[in-house]
């Protein structure tokens, strides 16, 4: 974290973050990398930030870059420094503004899969969240292979079991279906599984652990 050398505190933290939450959301809404001053002051609600009472819009994106390293600001237009940052910081957005109707839309996209994944564990949603991939009406080879993370990484004790069960359950009748979507989507499914968990022993050599 850098410090901003020399410079007052003009602007609280919470109005930092509202503002980084806001941008990481947009950014992830456009599949975009960067973001104009213009945009910004667009997304910004004026009940946490009046730039008119003390700065520009491009001066507050250079005080938070200066105080907190997590975006660029060069030339009218921002960036966060690594994905990451703005991942965790639209999850918690997402979170603390109610969007998350919005965001289960996204479930079949593998680029919103990692806002997805941090916000169910934000906001301990994950069984939720994995019931809404697994449903029949979402379901796709991207939403189960995020349910499948989702189930590895954030979930435990029995629940984990069950729901691991059931996708393995799916996976193994679908390819013994006679429907060809469900058992090409039964394929799919397996297919990414299997690359995602894949690791490597030699150049030659990769192994699945799972198998």
């Amino acid at each position: 974290r850098k410090k901003g050398e020399g410079v007052p505190l003009p602007f609280p933290s919470d109005d930092m973050r509202n503002c980084l939450g806001a941008i990481a959301f947009y950014l992830a809404q456009q599949t975009s990398q960067e973001i104009s001053d213009q945009d910004v002051q667009g997304l910004i609600s004026h009940d946490w930030y009046r730039p008119g009472k003390a700065a520009t819009t491009g001066e507050f994106l250079q005080f938070v870059e200066g105080t907190t390293g997590l975006i660029r600001h060069s030339r009218s237009r921002s960036a966060f420094v690594h994905s990451s940052f703005r991942d965790y910081l639209g999850a918690l957005h997402i979170s603390m503004r109610g969007l998350e109707s919005e965001l289960l839309g996204h479930l079949h996209e593998d680029e919103w899969h990692e806002i997805i994944f941090l916000y169910a564990g934000i906001t301990g949603n994950e069984v939720q969240i994995i019931r809404r991939c697994m449903n029949p009406e979402h379901r796709t080879d991207s939403s189960l292979s995020l349910a499948q993370e989702i189930v590895q990484e954030l979930v435990d004790g029995s629940a984990r079991a069950g729901i691991q069960q059931e996708l393995e359950d799916f996976e193994r009748d679908g390819l013994r279906s006679d429907d060809p979507e469900t058992k090409r989507l039964a394929a799919k499914t397996q297919l990414r599984r299997r690359f995602q968990y894949t690791r490597e022993l030699t150049p030659r050599v990769s192994v699945d652990p799972q198998f």
